[in-house]
């Protein structure tokens, strides 16, 4: 496990990415906005 010792750093910054963008993308749910919204092709019937 040299890696990860070597990279600890590393994961911990991306984890820390991950997460932050999981709980922004949740509080924009929660908010009404939907990030992927634009990504995704609109649905044929809205409710």
């Amino acid at each position: 496990m040299e890696i990860v010792r070597k990279h600890r750093r590393i994961i911990m910054f991306v984890l820390g990415i991950a997460m932050l963008g999981a709980m922004t993308y949740g509080f924009l749910q929660r908010v009404g906005i939907d990030p992927l919204e634009s990504l995704r092709p609109a649905p044929a019937e809205r409710r």
